[in-house]
Protein backbone atom coordinates (compact mmCIF):
# COMPACT_ATOMS: atom_id res chain seq x y z
CA UNK A 1 0.00 0.00 0.00
CA UNK A 2 1.19 3.64 -0.91
CA UNK A 3 -0.01 6.94 -1.11
CA UNK A 4 -0.50 6.79 -5.39
CA UNK A 5 -2.28 3.56 -5.36
CA UNK A 6 -4.55 4.47 -2.58
CA UNK A 7 -5.73 7.85 -5.37
CA UNK A 8 -5.23 5.29 -7.69
CA UNK A 9 -7.78 2.94 -6.37
CA UNK A 10 -10.34 5.92 -4.90
CA UNK A 11 -10.03 7.72 -8.60
CA UNK A 12 -11.20 4.71 -10.42
CA UNK A 13 -14.28 4.41 -8.01
CA UNK A 14 -15.27 8.22 -8.38
CA UNK A 15 -14.04 8.96 -5.14
CA UNK A 16 -15.63 12.96 -3.34
CA UNK A 17 -13.17 12.30 -0.05
CA UNK A 18 -10.71 9.52 1.50
CA UNK A 19 -10.18 9.73 5.03
CA UNK A 20 -7.16 8.36 6.57
CA UNK A 21 -7.48 8.18 10.42
CA UNK A 22 -5.50 5.92 13.34
CA UNK A 23 -7.48 2.58 14.28
CA UNK A 24 -10.04 2.24 11.12
CA UNK A 25 -9.45 1.51 7.65
CA UNK A 26 -8.57 4.24 4.75
CA UNK A 27 -12.01 5.20 3.80
CA UNK A 28 -13.83 7.19 0.49
CA UNK A 29 -16.68 9.30 -0.12
CA UNK A 30 -18.33 8.14 -3.38
CA UNK A 31 -22.18 9.64 -3.83
CA UNK A 32 -22.49 10.62 -0.15
CA UNK A 33 -21.85 6.89 1.33
CA UNK A 34 -18.41 6.36 3.32
CA UNK A 35 -17.19 2.75 2.30
CA UNK A 36 -14.19 1.34 3.81
CA UNK A 37 -11.26 -0.07 1.78
CA UNK A 38 -11.45 -3.54 1.91
CA UNK A 39 -8.21 -5.25 0.95
CA UNK A 40 -6.54 -2.70 3.54
CA UNK A 41 -5.38 -2.99 6.59
CA UNK A 42 -6.41 -0.70 10.01
CA UNK A 43 -4.51 2.26 9.88
CA UNK A 44 -1.25 2.98 12.81
CA UNK A 45 0.43 5.91 13.41
CA UNK A 46 3.57 4.92 11.75
CA UNK A 47 1.55 3.44 8.28
CA UNK A 48 0.09 7.55 8.31
CA UNK A 49 3.53 9.05 8.86
CA UNK A 50 4.82 6.44 6.06
CA UNK A 51 2.42 7.36 3.82
CA UNK A 52 2.83 11.07 4.69
CA UNK A 53 6.37 10.81 4.18
CA UNK A 54 5.51 10.02 0.17
CA UNK A 55 3.94 13.59 -0.27
CA UNK A 56 6.15 15.72 2.08
CA UNK A 57 9.50 16.16 3.47
CA UNK A 58 10.60 14.78 7.32
CA UNK A 59 11.15 18.48 8.32
CA UNK A 60 7.26 19.81 6.76
CA UNK A 61 5.83 16.49 8.79
CA UNK A 62 7.52 18.10 11.80
CA UNK A 63 6.19 21.39 11.36
CA UNK A 64 2.80 20.20 10.61
CA UNK A 65 3.19 18.12 14.24
CA UNK A 66 4.32 21.38 15.79
CA UNK A 67 0.97 23.14 13.84
CA UNK A 68 -1.48 20.68 14.70
CA UNK A 69 -3.20 21.00 11.89
CA UNK A 70 -2.69 22.13 8.04
CA UNK A 71 -4.39 22.24 4.62
CA UNK A 72 -2.42 22.28 1.30
CA UNK A 73 -3.12 21.47 -2.43
CA UNK A 74 -1.37 18.27 -3.82
CA UNK A 75 -1.01 17.40 -7.45
CA UNK A 76 -0.80 14.13 -8.92
CA UNK A 77 0.01 14.53 -12.24
CA UNK A 78 -2.74 12.92 -15.14
CA UNK A 79 -4.66 11.54 -12.21
CA UNK A 80 -5.99 14.13 -9.53
CA UNK A 81 -5.34 17.43 -7.98
CA UNK A 82 -6.07 17.09 -4.06
CA UNK A 83 -6.69 19.50 -1.18
CA UNK A 84 -5.43 17.96 1.43
CA UNK A 85 -6.22 18.61 5.40
CA UNK A 86 -4.28 17.56 8.13
CA UNK A 87 -5.03 17.63 11.56
CA UNK A 88 -2.31 15.94 13.60
CA UNK A 89 -2.16 15.89 17.91
CA UNK A 90 -0.25 13.46 20.48
CA UNK A 91 -3.47 11.40 20.43
CA UNK A 92 -4.97 11.41 17.21
CA UNK A 93 -4.05 11.83 13.20
CA UNK A 94 -6.75 12.85 11.01
CA UNK A 95 -6.52 13.20 7.26
CA UNK A 96 -9.05 14.11 4.60
CA UNK A 97 -8.16 14.46 1.23
CA UNK A 98 -10.97 16.09 -1.16
CA UNK A 99 -11.05 15.22 -4.82
CA UNK A 100 -10.76 18.63 -6.82
CA UNK A 101 -11.48 16.90 -10.51
CA UNK A 102 -14.49 16.34 -11.51
CA UNK A 103 -16.36 13.40 -13.00
CA UNK A 104 -15.97 13.96 -17.04
CA UNK A 105 -19.54 13.73 -17.35
CA UNK A 106 -21.74 15.33 -20.24
CA UNK A 107 -24.91 16.78 -19.66
CA UNK A 108 -26.88 14.15 -21.24
CA UNK A 109 -25.16 11.71 -18.59
CA UNK A 110 -26.64 13.80 -15.53
CA UNK A 111 -30.51 12.66 -17.47
CA UNK A 112 -31.63 15.65 -16.29
CA UNK A 113 -35.34 17.16 -16.69
CA UNK A 114 -35.87 18.70 -20.03
CA UNK A 115 -36.17 21.96 -18.44
CA UNK A 116 -32.78 22.38 -17.71
CA UNK A 117 -31.94 22.76 -21.93
CA UNK A 118 -33.67 26.53 -20.91
CA UNK A 119 -30.16 27.08 -18.53
CA UNK A 120 -28.36 26.31 -21.82
CA UNK A 121 -30.29 27.86 -24.56
CA UNK A 122 -31.89 31.29 -23.14
CA UNK A 123 -29.49 34.32 -23.34
CA UNK A 124 -30.78 36.68 -19.91
CA UNK A 125 -32.00 35.88 -16.43
CA UNK A 126 -31.07 33.90 -13.51
CA UNK A 127 -30.95 30.71 -13.01
CA UNK A 128 -30.17 29.02 -9.26
CA UNK A 129 -29.03 25.18 -9.45
CA UNK A 130 -29.14 24.20 -5.38
CA UNK A 131 -28.47 21.24 -3.62
CA UNK A 132 -26.19 19.56 -0.12
CA UNK A 133 -23.11 19.08 0.01
CA UNK A 134 -21.98 16.19 -2.18
CA UNK A 135 -25.03 16.37 -4.18
CA UNK A 136 -23.69 17.83 -6.99
CA UNK A 137 -24.23 21.10 -7.71
CA UNK A 138 -20.69 21.68 -9.02
CA UNK A 139 -20.96 18.57 -11.17
CA UNK A 140 -23.99 20.09 -12.89
CA UNK A 141 -22.65 23.29 -13.28
CA UNK A 142 -19.47 21.81 -14.90
CA UNK A 143 -21.45 20.47 -17.74
CA UNK A 144 -23.66 23.24 -18.04
CA UNK A 145 -20.88 25.23 -19.06
CA UNK A 146 -19.13 22.94 -21.03
CA UNK A 147 -22.39 22.44 -22.82
CA UNK A 148 -22.80 26.04 -23.48
CA UNK A 149 -18.65 26.61 -24.53
CA UNK A 150 -19.20 23.71 -27.05
CA UNK A 151 -22.25 25.23 -28.75
CA UNK A 152 -22.24 28.95 -28.11
CA UNK A 153 -19.65 31.88 -28.59
CA UNK A 154 -20.01 33.61 -25.27
CA UNK A 155 -17.83 35.71 -22.83
CA UNK A 156 -18.37 33.29 -19.66
CA UNK A 157 -16.84 34.84 -16.08
CA UNK A 158 -16.36 31.94 -13.69
CA UNK A 159 -16.36 32.84 -9.91
CA UNK A 160 -15.48 29.94 -7.42
CA UNK A 161 -13.48 29.24 -4.25
CA UNK A 162 -12.12 26.46 -5.42
CA UNK A 163 -10.99 25.44 -8.79
CA UNK A 164 -13.23 22.86 -8.95
CA UNK A 165 -14.83 24.27 -12.49
CA UNK A 166 -11.87 23.82 -15.38
CA UNK A 167 -13.32 24.05 -18.82
CA UNK A 168 -10.42 24.62 -21.80
CA UNK A 169 -11.86 27.56 -24.62
CA UNK A 170 -14.04 25.62 -27.48
CA UNK A 171 -16.43 27.93 -28.97
CA UNK A 172 -16.84 30.48 -25.91
CA UNK A 173 -13.94 32.45 -24.24
CA UNK A 174 -14.18 31.25 -20.21
CA UNK A 175 -11.94 33.32 -17.76
CA UNK A 176 -11.87 32.35 -13.57
CA UNK A 177 -11.60 35.49 -12.07
CA UNK A 178 -11.71 37.77 -9.40
CA UNK A 179 -15.44 39.36 -8.28
CA UNK A 180 -13.54 42.58 -9.00
CA UNK A 181 -12.79 42.04 -12.33
CA UNK A 182 -16.68 41.57 -13.41
CA UNK A 183 -18.18 44.80 -13.88
CA UNK A 184 -15.07 45.90 -16.22
CA UNK A 185 -14.89 42.66 -18.00
CA UNK A 186 -19.02 42.64 -18.70
CA UNK A 187 -19.47 38.59 -19.22
CA UNK A 188 -22.20 37.80 -21.05
CA UNK A 189 -23.04 34.76 -18.46
CA UNK A 190 -21.43 34.95 -15.19
CA UNK A 191 -21.25 31.85 -13.58
CA UNK A 192 -21.03 31.59 -9.74
CA UNK A 193 -20.07 28.32 -7.46
CA UNK A 194 -21.57 29.02 -4.36
CA UNK A 195 -23.23 32.26 -3.96
CA UNK A 196 -22.39 33.49 -0.39
CA UNK A 197 -22.13 37.37 -0.30
CA UNK A 198 -23.85 40.69 -0.13
CA UNK A 199 -21.18 41.21 -3.16
CA UNK A 200 -21.59 38.85 -5.13
CA UNK A 201 -25.47 39.74 -5.08
CA UNK A 202 -24.93 42.90 -6.28
CA UNK A 203 -22.67 41.86 -8.82
CA UNK A 204 -25.68 39.21 -10.34
CA UNK A 205 -28.07 42.27 -9.68
CA UNK A 206 -25.64 44.52 -11.88
CA UNK A 207 -25.39 41.81 -14.86
CA UNK A 208 -28.88 41.07 -15.22
CA UNK A 209 -29.79 44.68 -15.39
CA UNK A 210 -27.87 44.86 -18.72
CA UNK A 211 -30.02 42.05 -19.45
CA UNK A 212 -26.90 39.43 -19.53
CA UNK A 213 -27.32 35.67 -17.61
CA UNK A 214 -26.23 34.10 -14.20
CA UNK A 215 -26.34 31.03 -13.18
CA UNK A 216 -25.09 30.05 -9.56
CA UNK A 217 -25.36 27.29 -7.02
CA UNK A 218 -25.91 27.23 -3.25
CA UNK A 219 -26.66 25.10 -0.31
CA UNK A 220 -30.03 24.36 0.42
CA UNK A 221 -32.37 21.12 0.59
CA UNK A 222 -35.26 22.50 -1.24
CA UNK A 223 -36.23 25.61 -3.58
CA UNK A 224 -37.89 27.46 -0.86
CA UNK A 225 -34.60 27.38 1.35
CA UNK A 226 -32.57 28.52 -1.79
CA UNK A 227 -34.73 31.53 -1.90
CA UNK A 228 -34.64 32.38 1.68
CA UNK A 229 -30.85 32.01 1.54
CA UNK A 230 -30.08 34.27 -1.08
CA UNK A 231 -33.13 36.33 1.08
CA UNK A 232 -31.02 36.32 4.07
CA UNK A 233 -27.61 37.93 2.17
CA UNK A 234 -29.68 41.03 1.13
CA UNK A 235 -33.57 41.22 1.03
CA UNK A 236 -34.12 43.88 -0.70
CA UNK A 237 -31.74 42.86 -3.58
CA UNK A 238 -33.24 39.27 -3.35
CA UNK A 239 -36.75 40.52 -3.81
CA UNK A 240 -35.54 42.40 -7.01
CA UNK A 241 -33.25 40.06 -8.61
CA UNK A 242 -35.82 37.12 -8.09
CA UNK A 243 -39.27 38.51 -9.39
CA UNK A 244 -37.76 40.30 -11.83
CA UNK A 245 -35.00 37.90 -13.23
CA UNK A 246 -35.77 34.24 -12.14
CA UNK A 247 -36.46 31.96 -14.93
CA UNK A 248 -35.59 28.27 -12.69
CA UNK A 249 -34.51 27.11 -9.61
CA UNK A 250 -33.32 23.14 -9.63
CA UNK A 251 -33.01 21.55 -6.48
CA UNK A 252 -31.60 18.59 -6.82
CA UNK A 253 -29.58 15.41 -5.84
CA UNK A 254 -27.15 13.53 -8.07
CA UNK A 255 -28.04 9.45 -7.52
CA UNK A 256 -26.25 6.45 -8.42
CA UNK A 257 -28.24 3.61 -9.40
CA UNK A 258 -27.08 0.40 -8.00
CA UNK A 259 -29.07 -1.34 -10.70
CA UNK A 260 -26.99 0.29 -14.03
CA UNK A 261 -24.41 1.92 -12.43
CA UNK A 262 -26.12 5.58 -14.22
CA UNK A 263 -26.58 9.06 -12.65
CA UNK A 264 -29.98 9.56 -11.94
CA UNK A 265 -31.42 13.27 -10.31
CA UNK A 266 -33.90 13.40 -8.17
CA UNK A 267 -34.79 17.35 -8.22
CA UNK A 268 -37.18 19.84 -7.59
CA UNK A 269 -37.95 22.21 -9.94
CA UNK A 270 -39.57 26.01 -9.81
CA UNK A 271 -40.07 27.90 -13.14
CA UNK A 272 -41.12 31.23 -13.20
CA UNK A 273 -41.46 34.79 -15.46
CA UNK A 274 -40.27 38.28 -14.68
CA UNK A 275 -42.34 40.00 -12.59
CA UNK A 276 -43.63 37.20 -10.19
CA UNK A 277 -45.54 38.73 -7.49
CA UNK A 278 -45.33 35.83 -4.78
CA UNK A 279 -41.50 36.52 -5.48
CA UNK A 280 -41.21 40.20 -4.98
CA UNK A 281 -43.67 39.78 -1.67
CA UNK A 282 -41.58 36.40 -0.96
CA UNK A 283 -44.45 34.54 -0.35
CA UNK A 284 -43.47 31.19 0.88
CA UNK A 285 -46.66 29.16 1.31
CA UNK A 286 -48.02 30.32 -2.15
CA UNK A 287 -43.98 29.52 -3.89
CA UNK A 288 -44.53 25.84 -2.44
CA UNK A 289 -47.84 25.63 -3.73
CA UNK A 290 -46.74 26.59 -7.45
CA UNK A 291 -44.60 24.17 -7.21
CA UNK A 292 -46.68 21.18 -5.73
CA UNK A 293 -49.29 22.25 -8.26
CA UNK A 294 -46.77 23.25 -11.78
CA UNK A 295 -47.03 20.27 -13.42
CA UNK A 296 -48.61 21.64 -16.65
CA UNK A 297 -45.77 23.94 -16.75
CA UNK A 298 -42.86 21.64 -16.24
CA UNK A 299 -42.83 22.35 -12.31
CA UNK A 300 -42.54 18.95 -9.76
CA UNK A 301 -41.28 18.07 -6.29
CA UNK A 302 -38.45 15.28 -5.27
CA UNK A 303 -41.09 13.10 -4.45
CA UNK A 304 -42.43 12.65 -7.83
CA UNK A 305 -39.12 12.37 -9.04
CA UNK A 306 -38.37 9.55 -6.40
CA UNK A 307 -41.52 7.86 -7.02
CA UNK A 308 -40.95 7.78 -10.64
CA UNK A 309 -37.49 6.05 -9.90
CA UNK A 310 -39.05 3.37 -7.66
CA UNK A 311 -41.39 2.69 -10.08
CA UNK A 312 -38.57 1.97 -12.73
CA UNK A 313 -36.35 0.05 -10.34
CA UNK A 314 -33.65 2.47 -10.06
CA UNK A 315 -33.86 3.89 -6.34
Amino acid sequence: MNFKEIIQFASENQFQEIFLTVGSKPSLRIHKEIIEIENLPVLNSVMIETLLLEIISQNQLNTIKEKEHVSFHYNISDLCNLNIFISYTKNHCFIKIKNLNLADLKLEELNLPNQIEIAINENSGLFIFSGENFDGKTSILNAITNKINEEQKKLICILQNEELIKIQNQKSIILNTELKEIEDISPDILVIDNISSELELREIDKILEIGKKVIITLNAHSSIQSIQNIASINEEIAKKILSQHLRLICNMELLKSKVDQKIYPITEIFLTKENNKILEDLDYSKIQNTIETGKNQGMHTKKQDINALQNLGLA
